[in-house]
Order: structure tokens, then sequence, then C-alpha cells
């Protein structure tokens, strides 16, 4: 069982590219469920990182995402350990974005394969079809991946309402409505 905490978490956004993200299933709900992760672990000091799929061909990172990352990077390979190495990923690592049955899940097995504690947000993951995004969850499950909500990550990362950024969040949260 993973507790998590802002100083021992990262968040690692799995090619949410728009021009991506137009064949994939609830596209729009990925992109706002993951402004709203990026938007709390940027006023809770979560690290934001992103890679992005064949950017030349799939396009960019969604910029108001973008404006979370400290470290975007393009790659080819289908996990998202690779642009980064295995040792860049010390800490619990939040994952989003797409697809799940093939980038999160690769991403999620590699992860835990290298020892990192991994929680999946399950709303801001998706596949071009929900069978894809079912059998990706499954098996993000399966290689040891905590299956979460994004607001249960980001309550999980104040741990209490007395925290100093509660009534920030509080705004984010209001903003970006859970459907």
């Amino acid at each position: 069982m993973l507790k998590l905490a802002p100083e021992s978490s990262l968040l690692l956004v799995v090619d949410v590219q728009n021009e991506f993200l137009k064949v994939i299933h609830e596209g729009d709900r990925v992109i706002q469920r993951t402004r709203f992760l990026a938007e709390c672990a940027g006023l809770l000091g979560v690290p934001v990182v992103a890679t992005e799929q064949n950017p030349d061909r799939l396009g960019k990172l969604d910029p108001q995402i973008a404006s979370f990352c400290q470290d975007v990077r393009a790659k080819m390979a289908f996990s998202a350990v690779e642009p980064f190495g295995d040792n860049y990923f010390g800490s619990a690592v939040v994952v989003v974005g797409v697809e799940a049955h093939i980038c999160i899940a690769q991403t999620v097995r590699d992860l835990r394969l290298a020892g990192v504690p991994v929680v999946v947000a399950a709303d801001a993951v998706s596949a071009r079809t929900v069978e894809m995004t079912n059998n990706g969850l499954a098996r993000a499950r399966d290689f040891g991946a905590e299956i979460s909500h994004s607001e249960s990550i980001v309550y999980e990362w104040m741990s209490t309402a007395a925290h100093p950024k509660f009534r920030d969040v509080l705004s984010v949260v209001k903003r970006f409505p859970s459907n």
C-alpha cells in the first residue's frame, strides 16, 4: 500500500497531445483531468514531467499542461520511462495519459520493474476504445500499480484540510468538476 506525499511524488504525463487526443475516447476528459492534476501538483510542489509521442506527427503536449512541466521529452518508444532512464524516477509516480493499453501499461511495467511505486489516475487515462482503456488499467493493476481518481490523489497529497494550500487547491477543484 502506498501513501502519497508531495515531497516523495512525481506526476508523469504521457503523451497528452491535443492532436493525438482527437482519436481517443473521451479525450477532452483526459485533458481536463490532467490539467487539474498538473495545476494542483504545481500548487503542492509536486514535480511534473511529460512525454510527447512522435511530436512531429502527433503534435505537441497540451500547452496548459506544458506550462506546469519541469521536463518534457519526445519519444518514439512506447514506454515513457525510456526517454528519462530507469534512475530518473526515484519516488512514487502518478501516471496519466494515453494510450492506456500501450504507453500507460508499458510505462507502469517498466516503473514497477525498476521498483518504483505507481498510482494511475484512471479518470485521466484513456485509449481509442473503452475496451482498450479497461485492458490497460487492468494490466497496470496486474503490474502492481494502484488505480485511483485524480481528486483522491490530490487530497492524499494534502493529507488534511489544515494543509496551507488547501483553499488554493479547493478553488482548482471547483474549476474542474469531475464528471
